[in-house]
């Protein structure tokens, strides 16, 4: 497949699972989000896990909110990456209060520069959740386009290179969100995930 068809693929896709993602009620998503924080939680306490980095959920994302609240109950580092348009790239920041976020470039919740403290750029974190539109039972993901996670899983693949350990790569989703293995258009540089977790459990 070409770079042309595949690119029309994944817009294809994406229109399809934002719709279906869409289609279910806040009343639903509120349910589902608080299982799959329960899920994702329980998976990473069991591998003691002590800093994680997330999105700040944003439409009809399964809401990331019950597992940060999770983190900061728990000690955990929790850290949130403000995207920077111009470059494609991320700062990261450790956030420790709502009150530390304000609407970004996206609209979507990111960290206040004068009120989050920088993360330490030099350290990755243990476990990183990264956003999709639909992913697969064998860690395939499709993103939004922006290319923001490809480019920070690059700089990690130097860090690790360099001797850090590689951060496990988790989604969060909709039992809605998962399509068959194959389906998702994939290339050589797109992140392949640990795990995802969605209401009904865990895959892989």
């Amino acid at each position: 497949m070409d770079n042309t068809a595949a690119l029309k693929d994944k817009q294809e896709l994406r229109r399809q699972m934002a719709a279906v993602r869409d289609g279910l009620t806040g009343e639903e998503r509120s349910r589902r989000s608080g299982l799959i924080g329960a899920e994702a939680a329980k998976w990473l306490a069991a591998r003691n896990i002590r800093s994680v980095m997330t999105y700040v959920s944003f439409r009809s994302e399964a809401d990331t909110a019950p597992l940060i609240e999770w983190a900061w109950s728990e000690g955990i580092a929790l850290i949130v990456p403000r995207c920077i348009p111009s470059t494609r790239e991320m700062v990261l920041h450790q956030l420790t209060g709502w009150e530390e976020l304000q609407a970004g470039a996206y609209g979507i919740r990111e960290p206040n520069p004068d009120k989050a403290d920088l993360w330490d750029p030099a350290q990755l974190p243990e476990a990183v959740l990264v956003p999709g539109l639909a992913f697969d039972r064998e860690g395939g993901r499709l993103g939004y386009g922006g290319g923001y996670y490809d480019r920070f899983f690059e700089q990690a693949l130097f860090k690790a290179a360099a001797g850090q350990r590689l951060p496990l790569w988790l989604g969060l989703a909709f039992e809605v969100q998962l399509v068959l293995s194959g389906r998702i258009p994939g290339e050589r540089h797109d992140i392949r995930l640990d795990a995802v977790f969605t209401e009904r459990g865990v895959y892989p």
